[in-house]
């Protein structure tokens, strides 16, 4: 178990990571657990520990906690540790503070012994999800269906309604609710393997494609594609940014904008805050923008049990080239920030992969 993924163990202890965070890792047991975690350096009998987050929080001290135990275990001294935060903050922990919190830490690691498989939003970095979906499937978890939860189990089950029944036939599904008919649809196309298209729908021909990655709040990297040339703009200093060349690209370009879920058109739109200015050339730009993460949701049901980009565009045989997800860029920028930019390119080709696997789906939902 790796205890940087202290909150998705807690959710399901056979959680397997899809990222390994950078830093030296080690493995110490514990009551019977063997439970692994990382460190920057150890020297002068302090232990170096980058994670991400604003502040010091519990998860950190239990971090702090397996290093120390790894430490010690070997015979060497430990009398604090530095844990470094975002944009280099910096938290100096003595030993005597650590131990006493010894006893809640090991409280709160023995509830992993006590976990079970749980579907849910952590199962997307998760690698084993696939085959971990289908095994529950087969025992009748529908759970890991999108839209399918234990309310609206319950509710079918109030109304006297077998879903595996009703997704036989198509009008049947028709005389639901809009989220229970959602909700039937997905069932149906993953127990018959194919894709649904449940409305028409007019795509786009000509069109750009567009992502954001953000750390800390700070939009840093817009990245588009423009046909089949990816065009990045990079803005490392949120204080100093010059979106006017960005801005005056997009509107010269006059073309539909097309982005997965709405994070993308928020961080265009926060611009015009601070730079008032070029608000009128974005509210423009963004008048006829496509989500195709909406389109998705209301209008196809796809055999998979996770709607997020990188696994409706594994579906149509997109290949990323990167172990990256949204919440291992975090990690990895802050790398970068530290010192390090060569990562700085993993970065682009996963920003990179997140435009032409948006156009990808998008081209592939055309031929339904």
């Amino acid at each position: 178990m790796d205890i940087l993924y202290l909150e998705n163990l807690k959710q399901c202890p056979d959680f397997v990571e899809t990222f390994k965070r950078p830093g030296k890792y080690f493995k110490v047991n514990i009551e019977g657990m063997e439970l692994e975690a990382n460190y920057e350096s150890y020297k002068d009998n302090i232990i170096h520990i980058v994670r991400t987050g604003n502040n010091l929080r519990f998860y950190h001290w239990i971090h702090a906690y397996l290093a120390y135990k790894y430490f010690t275990d070997q015979g060497k001294q430990v009398e604090g540790f530095m844990i470094e935060l975002v944009d280099g903050k910096k938290e100096n922990i003595n030993l005597d503070r650590l131990v006493i919190r010894e006893p809640n830490i090991l409280k709160e690691l023995r509830k992993l012994k006590k976990g079970y498989r749980n579907p849910g939003s952590h199962c997307r970095f998760c690698k084993i999800k696939t085959e971990c979906h289908k095994e529950l499937l087969k025992k009748g978890d529908l759970t890991v269906i999108p839209s399918i939860s234990e309310k609206v189990l319950k509710d079918f089950e109030k109304m006297n309604v077998d879903p595996l029944e009703v997704i036989n036939n198509r009008e049947e599904i028709d005389g639901f609710r809009s989220f229970q008919r959602k909700a039937l649809f997905n069932m149906k196309s993953v127990f018959e393997d194919k894709t649904l298209k449940l409305n028409e729908i007019n795509l786009p021909d000509d069109y750009i494609v567009f992502d954001v990655e953000t750390y800390d709040n700070h939009d840093f990297l817009f990245g588009f594609l423009d046909n089949d040339e990816y065009i990045p703009f990079f803005f490392e200093d949120e204080n100093k940014n010059d979106f006017e060349e960005m801005i005056e690209y997009l509107d010269n370009r006059n073309k539909k904008l097309v982005h997965y879920d709405v994070h993308d058109t928020k961080a265009l739109r926060k611009i015009s805050k601070f730079r008032p200015e070029l608000k009128s050339k974005i509210d423009k730009i963004l008048e006829d923008s496509l989500d195709l993460f909406d389109v998705i949701l209301k209008d196809f049901s796809f055999p998979v049990t996770s709607y997020s980009l990188k696994d409706i565009s594994k579906y149509f045989g997109f290949e990323w080239r990167t172990d990256l997800n949204g919440f291992a860029v975090l990690t990895v920028y802050q790398r970068y920030l530290k010192g390090d930019k060569s990562v700085m390119q993993k970065i682009y080709d996963y920003n990179e992969d997140d435009c032409r696997a948006t156009r990808h789906v998008l081209e592939a939902l055309k031929k339904f």
